[in-house]
């Protein structure tokens, strides 16, 4: 896991790696929860947390 430790945490991005099938997973239950994720073609997953409540 990589964290780019910036000193503003709105801006605080983290890297985690897992698989295609788990990302696929991760992304429809984030959808269920109502929380913004996409998945591009490039095989990312990138999820929009704009609190710690999200």
């Amino acid at each position: 896991m990589y964290s780019n430790h910036n000193s503003q945490p709105e801006h605080l991005i983290t890297v985690v790696n897992v698989s295609q099938i788990d990302r696929w997973f991760i992304h429809h239950r984030l959808q269920e929860l109502m929380i913004n994720s996409w998945c591009p073609t490039s095989g990312e997953l990138l999820v929009e947390v704009n609190n710690f409540t999200d």
